[in-house]
């Protein structure tokens, strides 16, 4: 069956074009999480409450976009200038503290290549 179709005369008056999504994206990596919760009165006899500590953290192996055209890895680029920035590990580390009346909360953040 062909693609294009002619008239009598020859010209073409149709052609039949199929979109192929032929695109990918690859990844891997780690995504991690750890949390410890602690009662202070069980600790000492100071404040009432709780003490929450919590820490996040990803890490990108590969990530890799492949438009059938070109082939770009990512992981690992930062910056303004880069499309798909995605730094190689990221993460968050909190402190909460917590009680009937109030509650307390501080976060540091990490971006690998800043």
């Amino acid at each position: 069956m062909s693609r294009i179709t002619r008239d009598a005369t020859g010209t073409v008056t149709q052609v039949a074009a199929t979109q192929q999504n032929i695109a990918s994206f690859e990844t891997s990596g780690l995504d991690m999480e750890a949390s410890y919760v602690v009662n202070l009165s069980n600790v000492s006899a100071g404040p009432p409450g709780s003490l929450r500590i919590r820490a996040l953290a990803t890490y990108v192996d590969k990530l890799v976009f492949d438009t059938g055209l070109s082939r770009v890895e990512t992981a690992g680029d930062v910056g303004d200038s880069v499309l798909r920035a995605t730094p190689k590990w990221r993460g968050t580390l909190s402190a909460t503290y917590e009680d009937a009346n109030v509650g307390f909360d501080i976060r540091a953040r990490y971006i690998d290549g800043w």
